[in-house]
């Protein structure tokens, strides 16, 4: 037994005892995650999810639209959601309103996917651990008035696409 696998052991042991916030503390220090960090991952990751839940619904809309009355437009766009990642998902909307017909319809959703390309930038500095400077179309997550343009792209994009919103917040 190596002096590593003793310190190994050790850990393994105490983390046994440790309740969920203790285990998340210990997660984000193996990360070097310090409390300023935290907020910003914290903040991009829940807009990514809530971004991710945009197309889905707007992939099951355009798809639904195409399929009216098959009965299995519902299950082939959750396939196609589950089955690509945020970027596919983003270049797959691009490719289908590249040449469509309808203008407005493919400026509008040109706008949101511009934002999801965007966050998809920034979803990428975090998932790749490039947390030092998190940034959004060039500018520092860390500052609030970053955050709150990140959240209005989301907000303006989705209006241009007349997709309503669910919505639980104050």
């Amino acid at each position: 037994m190596t002096d590593t696998d003793g310190f190994i052991d050790n850990l393994c042991q105490k983390i046994d005892g440790l309740n969920e916030n203790e285990l998340i503390d210990f997660v984000k220090r193996l990360c070097g995650i310090d409390t300023s960090k935290e907020k910003d991952i914290l903040f991009c990751t829940f807009l990514w999810l809530s971004t991710e839940l945009i197309l889905k619904e707007s992939m099951a809309n355009t798809l639904s639209n195409g399929l009216v009355g098959h009965k299995d437009s519902k299950r082939f766009s959750d396939i196609i959601f589950e089955e690509t990642t945020f970027s596919e998902k983003i270049t797959m909307f691009r490719k289908w309103f590249k040449d469509s017909e309808n203008k407005d319809l493919s400026q509008n959703f040109k706008n949101f996917l511009d934002y999801c390309s965007a966050l998809n930038d920034t979803r990428n500095q975090i998932f790749h651990i490039k947390i030092d400077n998190i940034t959004y179309n060039g500018l520092s997550v860390s500052k609030l008035s970053t955050k709150q343009q990140m959240i209005k792209d989301m907000l303006e994009g989705r209006k241009k696409m007349n997709i309503p919103m669910n919505f639980s917040g104050k």
